[in-house]
């Protein structure tokens, strides 16, 4: 009883090791040259309670080498009111998670849990990176929108025993965090490629 407890254990848990995972439609980050006079900073806020996505952003941005230096505010409000912030650029960024869902939900917990990975299981899930820059206006005394963009990134898993000679895959594919810090990088690039003065007004 005790040897099929522990084989029972065993198995389990390498159902939950043999999970492969990539991402679709993650963003392409152009190699943008780096402006050489960046004199203007970039406040932003980022939209969750997620301390590593919101790190994720952070390296993006850092990595991008656009603005002189990123700043992070709780949100563009309280840059303006309680900051009286008046900086020429702020960026909100907005990230919503989608779940596991639909019926590959039932059949993979189903094949972790009965066949213990002998039958293969598929789900998919995703997040949503949301991008919108704004520019402050001096005759206004508040900021307008200037632009905005969402990057919506598939995940896909598949598990099952048969698997495990493809887990390799999850250590040259994006992790989440990595998804998302690439979405931002690639979203000052996108600006910047239309903008070249971008860093310097």
């Amino acid at each position: 009883m005790k040897k099929l407890t522990m084989l029972m254990i065993v198995a389990v848990l390498i159902t939950q090791w043999n999970c492969v995972t990539w991402y679709t439609n993650e963003p392409e980050v152009t190699d943008a040259a780096v402006p050489r006079q960046r004199t203007v900073p970039l406040h932003y806020a980022v939209m969750t309670t997620r301390g590593d996505w919101k790190a994720s952003v952070r390296r993006g941005l850092d990595k991008s080498g656009v603005f002189s230096r990123n700043v992070e505010h709780t949100s563009l409000t309280d840059y303006t009111d309680r900051e009286k912030g008046s900086d020429p650029y702020f960026l909100e960024v907005f990230i919503t998670e989608r779940q596991l869902s639909g019926p590959g939900v039932v059949w993979t917990y189903l094949t972790w849990y009965l066949s213990f990975g002998i039958v293969p299981g598929y789900t998919n899930s995703g997040v949503d990176v949301s991008y919108r820059m704004y520019q402050y206006d001096n005759a206004k005394k508040s900021y307008l929108a200037m632009d905005s963009y969402t990057y919506d990134m598939n995940a896909h898993s598949v598990t099952g025993l048969i698997f495990i000679p493809l887990m390799w895959i999850n250590f040259v594919s994006y992790s989440r965090g990595e998804a998302i810090g690439a979405s931002s990088e690639a979203f000052l690039a996108r600006m910047y490629a239309s903008d070249p003065g971008l860093c310097e007004k």
